[in-house]
Protein backbone atom coordinates (compact mmCIF):
# COMPACT_ATOMS: atom_id res chain seq x y z
CA UNK A 1 0.00 0.00 0.00
CA UNK A 2 1.42 3.58 -1.05
CA UNK A 3 1.57 6.59 1.74
CA UNK A 4 -0.29 9.42 0.51
CA UNK A 5 2.43 11.38 2.31
CA UNK A 6 5.50 10.52 1.73
CA UNK A 7 4.32 8.07 -1.10
CA UNK A 8 6.35 5.22 -0.34
CA UNK A 9 5.04 1.31 -0.40
CA UNK A 10 4.51 -0.41 2.78
CA UNK A 11 2.74 -3.56 4.07
CA UNK A 12 -0.80 -2.59 5.07
CA UNK A 13 -1.12 -4.16 7.84
CA UNK A 14 1.97 -2.98 10.10
CA UNK A 15 2.51 0.06 8.24
CA UNK A 16 -0.87 1.47 8.59
CA UNK A 17 -3.59 1.83 10.73
CA UNK A 18 -6.58 -0.27 11.02
CA UNK A 19 -9.84 1.00 10.80
CA UNK A 20 -11.80 -1.41 12.85
CA UNK A 21 -9.34 -0.52 15.56
CA UNK A 22 -8.79 3.36 15.74
CA UNK A 23 -11.45 5.95 14.16
CA UNK A 24 -9.60 6.65 10.59
CA UNK A 25 -11.07 9.10 8.05
CA UNK A 26 -10.53 8.14 4.30
CA UNK A 27 -7.43 10.36 4.36
CA UNK A 28 -5.82 9.09 7.56
CA UNK A 29 -6.23 5.49 6.17
CA UNK A 30 -3.67 6.22 3.50
CA UNK A 31 -0.98 7.61 5.41
CA UNK A 32 1.59 5.44 7.08
CA UNK A 33 2.40 5.51 10.49
CA UNK A 34 6.07 7.06 9.96
CA UNK A 35 4.38 9.97 8.62
CA UNK A 36 1.88 10.08 11.90
CA UNK A 37 4.64 10.08 14.12
CA UNK A 38 6.39 12.84 12.47
CA UNK A 39 3.43 14.61 12.26
CA UNK A 40 3.19 14.67 16.31
CA UNK A 41 6.86 15.43 16.36
CA UNK A 42 6.55 18.53 14.42
CA UNK A 43 3.89 18.80 16.90
CA UNK A 44 6.20 18.56 19.87
CA UNK A 45 8.82 21.00 18.29
CA UNK A 46 6.63 23.75 17.54
CA UNK A 47 4.45 23.10 20.57
CA UNK A 48 1.44 23.23 18.36
CA UNK A 49 -1.20 21.69 20.73
CA UNK A 50 -4.74 23.24 20.73
CA UNK A 51 -6.39 20.34 21.30
CA UNK A 52 -5.39 16.88 22.34
CA UNK A 53 -5.38 15.61 18.89
CA UNK A 54 -4.20 14.84 15.26
CA UNK A 55 -6.49 16.91 12.92
CA UNK A 56 -6.50 15.38 9.37
CA UNK A 57 -3.52 17.20 6.95
CA UNK A 58 -6.54 17.05 3.76
CA UNK A 59 -8.05 19.94 6.44
CA UNK A 60 -11.38 17.49 6.30
CA UNK A 61 -12.33 18.18 9.72
CA UNK A 62 -11.72 14.85 11.18
CA UNK A 63 -8.88 13.61 13.50
CA UNK A 64 -7.39 11.63 16.18
CA UNK A 65 -8.61 11.52 19.04
CA UNK A 66 -5.60 11.46 21.91
CA UNK A 67 -6.30 7.37 22.28
CA UNK A 68 -5.97 6.76 18.83
CA UNK A 69 -2.93 8.56 18.60
CA UNK A 70 -1.65 6.53 21.19
CA UNK A 71 -2.90 3.42 19.27
CA UNK A 72 -1.04 3.96 16.34
CA UNK A 73 2.27 5.11 17.22
CA UNK A 74 5.28 4.13 19.49
CA UNK A 75 5.33 4.12 22.86
CA UNK A 76 8.52 6.90 23.21
CA UNK A 77 7.39 9.17 20.40
CA UNK A 78 3.78 8.73 22.60
CA UNK A 79 4.97 9.47 26.10
CA UNK A 80 7.26 12.86 24.47
CA UNK A 81 3.89 14.11 23.36
CA UNK A 82 1.93 13.63 26.22
CA UNK A 83 4.24 15.58 28.30
CA UNK A 84 4.58 18.43 25.99
CA UNK A 85 0.52 18.26 26.06
CA UNK A 86 0.71 18.55 29.73
CA UNK A 87 3.17 20.99 30.08
CA UNK A 88 1.12 23.63 27.74
CA UNK A 89 -1.55 23.30 29.47
CA UNK A 90 0.12 23.87 32.79
CA UNK A 91 1.54 26.77 31.42
CA UNK A 92 -1.24 28.12 29.34
CA UNK A 93 -3.50 27.90 33.22
CA UNK A 94 -3.64 30.77 35.28
CA UNK A 95 -4.27 28.93 38.34
CA UNK A 96 -0.64 27.40 38.10
CA UNK A 97 2.86 29.02 38.27
CA UNK A 98 6.21 28.70 37.00
CA UNK A 99 9.10 28.46 39.81
CA UNK A 100 11.51 31.08 38.35
CA UNK A 101 14.56 29.13 39.78
CA UNK A 102 17.25 28.67 36.70
CA UNK A 103 17.45 25.05 38.17
CA UNK A 104 14.17 23.96 38.86
CA UNK A 105 11.21 25.63 36.33
CA UNK A 106 8.99 23.03 38.12
CA UNK A 107 4.99 24.28 38.34
CA UNK A 108 2.64 24.31 40.79
CA UNK A 109 -0.96 25.44 41.96
CA UNK A 110 -1.11 29.15 42.24
CA UNK A 111 -4.11 28.36 44.90
CA UNK A 112 -1.80 26.76 47.42
CA UNK A 113 1.17 29.28 47.12
CA UNK A 114 -1.41 32.06 47.72
CA UNK A 115 -2.65 30.25 51.10
CA UNK A 116 0.94 29.66 52.26
CA UNK A 117 1.67 33.63 51.21
CA UNK A 118 -0.98 34.97 52.97
CA UNK A 119 0.18 33.62 56.30
CA UNK A 120 2.53 36.23 56.19
CA UNK A 121 0.26 39.18 55.67
CA UNK A 122 4.08 41.57 55.28
CA UNK A 123 5.57 38.91 52.30
CA UNK A 124 2.10 38.70 50.80
CA UNK A 125 3.40 38.33 47.41
CA UNK A 126 6.66 36.27 48.25
CA UNK A 127 5.81 32.81 46.82
CA UNK A 128 7.87 29.93 47.71
CA UNK A 129 8.66 27.24 45.44
CA UNK A 130 7.39 23.73 46.80
CA UNK A 131 9.30 21.93 45.09
CA UNK A 132 13.28 24.28 45.88
CA UNK A 133 11.86 26.11 48.12
CA UNK A 134 13.69 29.21 45.76
CA UNK A 135 11.68 32.79 47.22
CA UNK A 136 10.46 34.87 44.52
CA UNK A 137 8.03 37.97 44.18
CA UNK A 138 4.55 37.06 42.80
CA UNK A 139 4.06 40.68 41.35
CA UNK A 140 7.56 40.83 39.31
CA UNK A 141 8.76 37.36 39.07
CA UNK A 142 11.80 38.06 39.98
CA UNK A 143 14.14 36.51 43.33
CA UNK A 144 11.97 37.58 46.61
CA UNK A 145 13.21 41.27 47.37
CA UNK A 146 11.74 42.12 50.88
CA UNK A 147 11.15 45.67 51.47
CA UNK A 148 12.16 47.02 48.12
CA UNK A 149 9.15 47.92 45.62
CA UNK A 150 9.50 46.06 42.50
CA UNK A 151 11.07 48.79 40.47
CA UNK A 152 14.08 49.08 42.72
CA UNK A 153 14.77 44.92 42.39
CA UNK A 154 14.33 45.15 38.27
CA UNK A 155 16.69 48.39 38.40
CA UNK A 156 19.18 46.00 40.68
CA UNK A 157 18.77 43.02 38.71
CA UNK A 158 19.71 45.06 35.77
CA UNK A 159 23.08 46.57 37.08
CA UNK A 160 23.95 42.94 37.89
CA UNK A 161 23.52 41.64 34.50
CA UNK A 162 25.49 44.51 33.33
CA UNK A 163 27.82 43.88 35.15
CA UNK A 164 28.07 40.03 34.21
CA UNK A 165 28.02 40.87 30.90
CA UNK A 166 30.81 43.51 31.52
CA UNK A 167 33.07 40.66 33.29
CA UNK A 168 32.04 38.56 29.65
CA UNK A 169 33.70 40.96 27.69
CA UNK A 170 30.06 41.22 25.94
CA UNK A 171 28.46 44.84 25.45
CA UNK A 172 24.51 44.47 24.41
CA UNK A 173 23.46 46.00 20.97
CA UNK A 174 22.48 49.81 21.54
CA UNK A 175 19.21 49.06 19.21
CA UNK A 176 17.98 45.82 19.88
CA UNK A 177 19.82 44.83 23.11
CA UNK A 178 20.91 41.33 21.92
CA UNK A 179 24.14 40.52 23.54
CA UNK A 180 27.16 41.12 21.45
CA UNK A 181 30.39 39.54 22.29
CA UNK A 182 33.59 41.01 20.27
CA UNK A 183 36.24 38.35 19.34
CA UNK A 184 38.76 41.04 17.83
CA UNK A 185 38.96 43.46 14.46
CA UNK A 186 38.01 46.68 14.42
CA UNK A 187 35.34 48.45 16.43
CA UNK A 188 33.23 49.04 14.11
CA UNK A 189 30.26 46.53 15.13
CA UNK A 190 27.06 45.00 13.06
CA UNK A 191 24.54 43.54 15.07
CA UNK A 192 24.14 40.08 13.74
CA UNK A 193 20.15 40.13 15.12
CA UNK A 194 19.11 43.54 13.77
CA UNK A 195 22.07 44.44 11.55
CA UNK A 196 22.47 47.97 12.99
CA UNK A 197 26.03 49.57 12.61
CA UNK A 198 27.80 50.95 15.66
CA UNK A 199 31.13 51.78 17.63
CA UNK A 200 32.09 49.20 20.18
CA UNK A 201 33.54 51.88 22.23
CA UNK A 202 30.86 54.38 22.72
CA UNK A 203 28.11 52.78 20.93
CA UNK A 204 26.97 55.60 18.66
CA UNK A 205 25.66 54.69 15.00
CA UNK A 206 28.25 54.28 12.56
CA UNK A 207 26.68 56.51 9.37
CA UNK A 208 28.85 58.85 6.85
CA UNK A 209 29.56 61.37 9.21
CA UNK A 210 29.69 59.92 12.22
CA UNK A 211 30.90 61.99 15.86
CA UNK A 212 32.46 59.64 18.33
CA UNK A 213 31.37 59.94 21.96
CA UNK A 214 33.66 62.00 24.37
CA UNK A 215 36.25 59.63 26.12
CA UNK A 216 35.88 57.32 22.68
CA UNK A 217 39.52 56.87 20.92
CA UNK A 218 37.90 57.94 17.43
CA UNK A 219 36.45 61.27 18.80
CA UNK A 220 38.09 63.95 16.32
CA UNK A 221 38.55 67.11 18.46
CA UNK A 222 37.45 69.50 15.67
CA UNK A 223 38.03 73.23 15.46
CA UNK A 224 34.20 73.74 15.33
CA UNK A 225 33.82 71.68 18.48
CA UNK A 226 36.96 73.63 20.16
CA UNK A 227 35.15 76.76 19.84
CA UNK A 228 32.00 75.48 21.42
CA UNK A 229 33.77 74.64 23.97
CA UNK A 230 34.92 78.09 25.44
Amino acid sequence: KECTLCFSRKNSKNGFGEPGKVHLCAHLRDICKTCIENMILSMVVNRNFSEAQLACPFSCGSALDFMDVKKLIRPGIFTQWDDALAKHHIRSNSSYITCMSTKCGHYFSADSAEAESAINKADINMISCPHCAYQFCFKCKRSWHSGKLCDKAKLADDKKSEEAIGKMGAKSCPKCTVIIKKEGGCDHMKCSTCHHHFCWQCLVPFTSDVQHAEGCSHHNHNIVQDIRNF
